[in-house]
């Protein structure tokens, strides 16, 4: 099993919510269910064709880039001197 670092990057890629985990994790009740992150790791190795992602960011790591996008995508104004 890996770590949470890898699961949770794999959670994004297939479009789910790390934070959610605790919702979603109940082979303690069910158990003819895999533990969740078993689960997403074949999930992932089902979808994709491999073991891990490429690179592993943390949730602020993606936060920060996206806002570094959108900062840079901004029109810039600029006064006009005369």
């Amino acid at each position: 099993m890996t770590g949470f670092g890898t699961v949770g990057a794999q959670c994004r890629e297939l479009g789910m919510n790390p934070k959610k985990f605790g919702k979603l994790a109940n082979h303690k009740q069910e158990s003819w269910k895999a533990p969740l992150p078993e689960f997403i790791e074949n999930l992932y190795h089902k979808r994709f064709k491999k073991n891990k992602p490429d690179q592993i960011k943390t949730i602020e790591e993606v936060a920060a880039a996206r806002q570094n996008k959108k900062v840079a995508q901004q029109p810039v104004d600029q006064e006009v001197v005369e």
